[in-house]
């Protein structure tokens, strides 16, 4: 049986507990309410009268307001079981304060009795909500609150059903203590929640606030309302619908007290007994109501319309009922609004209000839903009450004062239409972005106090310590001190070869030409780095007068010595040095040397002397590969069309692709036609045209977009996603739409292809290793696809937003992935698309194809046909676990495709694909390819 309702409620075993105790929690909570409810409306209506209503209405105004304070006071502060516990005691001894005083019979009392179980009611939905909140996250919460609140509905039937019984035999006053036995029963489903009670409760991270008085809080929460745009909208939007719920209860206490008013001996009595029981009975019969739609219809208004779009049902309907109470004003058409009001206040429009509050951090949720329920609320109430009194001072007919209603229950109609942007913004504000780098160090003290600071590293520069005396060069460096150079000057001499570097690049960058001498004597330095880098202060410092000092240099061991000494000697010989060069240049090109030659295409690159271009050129081709690498990455430093075929060629290595693909990325104007025209003649290379492409797409010279969009249109899958991702980042704006949402549409289908594909194949898995390997290269493929999914949707929306939704649904935690997904469901430009993500993200694979099948009705998902197009694309760790799950289960009717990849390109998959066979029994006698 629990399985039964764990698969048709879609709960886990953690989720149905905690559901279950929730709702049996607001099972007693909601049964006692109405159980006082009833109760105190029968009793004031007899012993005070209708006509002291408004003035209740704003007495109940002021007391709730002030309680609320005394609310939000603890309700972040305290542990929260703490603080419902200590809440539910106090309203046990309120109750029980009501029944002792009624029984005085004193007028000022049942004024007061009005007020605290208008208090208790109020305080106590409050609390729930806050407290059940705790346990979900945004997106368990749509699921499950509706769920919880249909305890809510049976308990509103239960307390109907048994209130007239109740009140026949013990009277209306004893509805108060039935209330009390409910919150006692309350107190022990506390107790048994206790033991799910989440990891973090939100009140322990307020509880070093520093205290604020009663005044200081309602500042605070009226500027976190403020600040906060889907705040400002819910208080509009509880101003309103409590002003209209007020005029309507108004109206239905006029009808319902005049319906049970007779005349005896010609005096107005009104059954007080025989109107509590229609009011109970009223009530079951719209709790009865209200459970069916909970059932039936909140889940998928909710699941349909979104949190917001839930929200528009009340009002709507109220339009309607309030227009019919103007055209004929009566007990009928009263009842019937009364009654459409109360189903849906308590169905979708709870439910969906609650979950209004999920975007509001959990630190300040209690508070703001204090500060909008424990102010906005009796205000709201209050201020009916004062407009009653006037439109009842004006004279008014009840029609006339549906009217006004009306006006109200339009303003409330637009306050929820206006409701989606701000629950958006909220949601996605709530994903938090990654943190943000600080000011460097450097610049931080570059500015703080200058002075001190440079006596602080001068002093620095004299330490033992090799990490004080580097970041002292280093400032020095940055803020560019040149009485630093000469306090270097005895760091040449320190044993450490790092220390010695870096007081070389300090000479060289802030000293003048009077420390050459220093640097000369750094060139004979055993260490190549230090020498390195005293040739570098040379270029900056030296000049002809130093070519000498230079020459012995070309015989060092180490290769980067020599071109820099090569390279510098060139630079600071004048003509005499570049002859001199290059005559030793012209004997190392003549030599068979391997080491020589890699040396020399090392430095013809430094140099950039295009007369030796055919020699790289010439060299880029030598069989030996470090000649070769060296002599295409010194290609890259001329900017001139004949380089261009040879660095296409080497666009095939890995080493050298890096080099190759910034060299094509900062080409300018005057090589683009004959890149575009070397691009377009790569057909049969597949590695190097999706490699040439990338290099293209980040060009920063020129425009590559045309290119992009003709080849967005490619067979190959690889190229379509490079061109998606390239114009995500150079499209200032969006793509046409059609043609977004036909890249949209294909992407998508082959998401889902995928995990279909995933779990038939999981299906077929026999051991935990293969599901592990399946799982392992599926996992990485559709993430791939996530991410091309939401940088195609960024082309039909905002992309900031996606942008944070991605990184929190895909690598967020638990609590911020609901949120992403909340925000997602939530963007109505989206709206066609979101039916379909959502599952998909969710893992409802079968509600996913159900949903794509209704916007591409001639998609397919195949399984055979997602693997004859696998096998013909480049997915060879993909196809690889296809065949690792199939080795452990033959099937004769996969003979032909199996032995079609024993020739495919890859290793990997021949290799699987021969395991296939010879457990299939098909394994054919020829040569591997």
């Amino acid at each position: 049986m629990k399985a039964f309702l764990l698969s048709k409620l879609k709960l886990s075993e953690d989720e149905f507990a905690r559901t279950s105790l929730l709702a049996l929690l607001f099972f007693l909570l909601v049964n006692g309410i109405f159980f006082g409810r009833n109760a105190r409306d029968s009793i004031f209506l007899v012993k005070v009268g209708l006509a002291a209503l408004p003035y209740a209405y704003m007495l109940n105004a002021v007391i709730a307001i002030g309680s609320a304070a005394v609310y939000a006071m603890f309700v972040d502060k305290l542990d929260r079981f703490k603080f419902v516990r200590a809440v539910l005691i106090l309203f046990i001894a309120t109750l029980a304060t009501v029944v002792l005083g009624l029984k005085t019979e004193w007028m000022w009392f049942y004024w007061a009795t009005y007020s605290l179980i208008q208090v208790v009611w109020l305080m106590s939905l409050m609390m729930f909500w806050t407290f059940a909140a705790d346990f979900f996250d945004a997106v368990q919460a749509k699921r499950i609150f509706p769920l919880v609140g249909m305890g809510g509905l049976v308990g509103m039937i239960t307390s109907g059903l048994v209130a007239k019984p109740l009140v026949k035999t013990f009277g209306t006053e004893k509805l108060f203590i039935a209330w009390a036995v409910l919150l006692g029963a309350g107190l022990l489903v506390v107790a048994a929640l206790a033991r799910y009670r989440p990891k973090a409760p939100p009140g322990k991270a307020a509880r070093k606030a520093p205290k604020l008085s009663q005044w200081q809080q309602f500042l605070e929460g009226f500027r976190n309302v403020r600040r906060t745009p889907l705040l400002v909208n819910m208080v509009v939007l509880i101003l309103a619908l409590w002003l209209v719920f007020t005029l309507i209860d108004y109206q239905f206490s006029q009808v319902a007290r005049a319906n049970f008013t007779k005349e005896v001996n010609g005096v107005a009595m009104t059954d007080k007994d025989a109107l509590t029981s229609f009011l109970g009975i009223f009530r079951s019969w719209a709790g009865a109501c209200c459970l069916l739609f909970q059932i039936f219809l909140t889940p998928l208004a909710i699941r349909k319309l979104g949190v917001t779009g839930a929200m528009t049902l009340h009002p709507a309907f109220l339009l309607f009922s309030i227009g019919s109470m103007i055209v004929s004003f009566g007990f009928a058409s009263a009842c019937v609004t009364k009654f459409g009001d109360h189903v849906l206040l308590y169905t979708a429009t709870d439910v969906a209000y609650q979950l209004l509050f999920n975007p509001i951090p959990p630190a300040q949720r209690g508070r703001a839903r204090a500060f909008v329920e424990g102010y906005i609320k009796p205000f709201s109430m209050g201020l009916a009450g004062a407009a009653l009194l006037l439109l009842v001072e004006l004279k008014l007919e009840p029609a006339q004062i549906a009217a006004c209603n009306f006006g109200l229950a339009a303003v409330w109609f637009v306050a929820t239409i206006l409701l989606r942007k701000n629950y958006l913004k909220a949601v996605v504000s709530n994903l938090q972005a990654a943190p943000q780098a600080g000011v460097p160090v450097l610049s931080a003290l570059s500015i703080e106090n200058a002075e001190a600071t440079v006596r602080e590293m001068e002093q620095r520069l004299k330490s033992a310590n090799q990490e004080d005396i580097s970041f002292a060069i280093e400032y020095f460096l940055f803020i560019k001190y040149e009485p630093a150079a000469a306090l270097c000057v005895p760091l040449l001499e320190h044993a450490n070869p790092e220390v010695r570097r870096m007081a070389c690049r300090a000479i060289g960058q802030i000293g003048g030409r009077d420390m050459l001498t220093h640097l000369e004597d750094r060139l004979g330095d055993p260490h190549p780095d230090v020498v390195r880098e005293a040739l570098a202060g040379f270029r900056r410092l030296g000049s002809e007068e130093q070519i000498m000092a230079l020459e012995i240099l070309r015989m060092h061991p180490d290769i980067g010595v020599v071109a820099e000494a090569v390279e510098t000697e060139a630079e600071i010989g004048g003509f005499d040095g570049i002859l001199s060069t290059a005559e030793m240049l012209k004997r190392w090109a003549k030599s068979e040397d391997p080491r020589e030659l890699e040396l020399l295409a090392s430095i013809l690159g430094r140099l950039r002397i295009k007369s030796f271009l055919p020699t790289l050129l010439e060299m880029a081709r030598h069989a030996n590969p470090k000649i070769s690498r060296a002599a295409v990455r010194s290609l890259t430093a001329f900017k001139d069309e004949r380089v261009i075929p040879a660095l296409v060629d080497a666009l095939r290595d890995d080493i050298l692709f890096p080099h190759v693909q910034r060299y094509f990325a900062s080409c300018g104007e005057h090589l683009r036609t004959t890149i575009l025209l070397a691009y377009r003649q790569e057909v049969s290379r597949r590695r190097v045209k999706l490699r040439f492409l990338a290099a293209i797409a980040r060009n920063t010279k020129w425009d590559p977009t045309d290119l992009l969009l003709q080849e967005i249109h490619s067979d190959e899958p690889a190229i379509r996603d490079l061109c998606v991702v390239s114009l995500a980042q150079r499209i200032d704006g969006r793509l046409p739409a059609e043609e977004a949402v036909r890249i949209l549409k294909r992407e998508i289908e082959h998401w889902i292809r995928i995990e279909t594909l995933r779990e038939h194949l999981l299906g077929l898995c026999r051991t935990d290793r293969a599901r592990d390997v399946t799982n392992y290269v599926f996992d990485q493929e559709a993430r791939d696809a996530c991410k091309l999914v939401f940088i195609e949707l960024g082309f039909l929306s905002d992309r900031l937003t996606l942008q944070r939704v991605y990184r929190n649904a895909v690598h967020g935690a638990p609590a911020e992935r609901a949120l992403a997904l909340e925000a997602l469901e939530n963007m109505g430009d989206l709206k066609p698309w979101t039916g379909i993500l959502l599952p998909v993200l969710n893992g409802a694979m079968v509600e996913a194809r159900r949903e794509f099948l209704k916007h591409v009705p001639d998609a397919h998902f195949d399984v055979g046909r997602t693997l004859e197009d696998l096998v013909a694309r480049p997915y060879e760790y993909m196809i690889s676990a296809i065949l690792y799950v199939w080795k452990d289960n033959p099937d004769p009717a996969r003979r032909d495709l199996v032995a079609s990849l024993r020739s495919h390109s890859s290793a990997l998959v021949r290799e699987h694909a021969a395991a296939v066979q010879i457990t299939d029994g098909g394994l054919k006698t020829h040569a591997d390819p």
